[in-house]
């Protein structure tokens, strides 16, 4: 397999039997160019594990031994798949903080290849939601971002919200995305 970089981009998509010019070709492009950027929301580098060996290794170097990692995900199968549907907040847990804890989020690859920060100012919930209608128990996680006073003015996050950096900012995972974290040590 070509090495994971954009100076391999032809290499990889005669590889992967991709089009040059197609939408998976550019959104593969986009990929490789993102991981060799800094990330755009805190300026710090962040790492592409192109493997379970590479993301262990960064987990490891950044969060210390693995013995006692924990992973909070989003199963696709945790929201009903049929309809949309109206949730109340039942209840908030803290479970880590910026720390203790690594996102990493799937990007766009023909396999799995996760991007991975350690994000400032940052701490990571699980979130009891109940169904309006049928009082259906959803586990969820959440991120809040308190300060973003450091984040590109041009990051998509910023301007979908319709906000400046330096404005506290939360959301939901989303099903791709892994906040590994230790607890024993998250709220000491």
């Amino acid at each position: 397999m070509p090495p994971f970089n954009s100076d391999n981009i032809n290499n990889i998509l005669r590889f992967f039997s991709v089009k040059p010019g197609s939408t998976a070709a550019r959104v593969m492009l986009f990929n490789l160019l993102r991981c060799e950027r800094n990330n755009p929301i805190n300026g710090n580098w962040q790492y592409c594990a192109t493997s379970l060996d590479q993301l262990v290794s960064y987990l490891t170097s950044t969060l210390g031994s693995s013995d006692d990692l924990k992973a909070m995900i989003l199963p696709p199968s945790a929201f009903k798949q049929d309809r949309l549907m109206a949730y109340k907040v039942v209840e908030i847990n803290a479970m880590a903080t910026e720390k203790y804890m690594v996102a990493c989020h799937r990007a766009g690859f023909p396999y799995a290849v996760f991007k991975c920060h350690q994000p400032k100012a940052t701490t990571a919930y699980q979130i009891t939601l109940a169904g309006v209608h049928d009082g259906a128990i959803v586990k969820a996680y959440g991120v809040c971002h308190s300060d973003t006073s450091g984040w590109n003015p041009k990051f998509i996050g910023l301007k979908t919200l319709g906000v400046k950096p330096g404005t506290p900012i939360c959301h939901f995972l989303q099903f791709h995305d892994v906040i590994w974290y230790r607890p024993s040590q998250a709220f000491v």
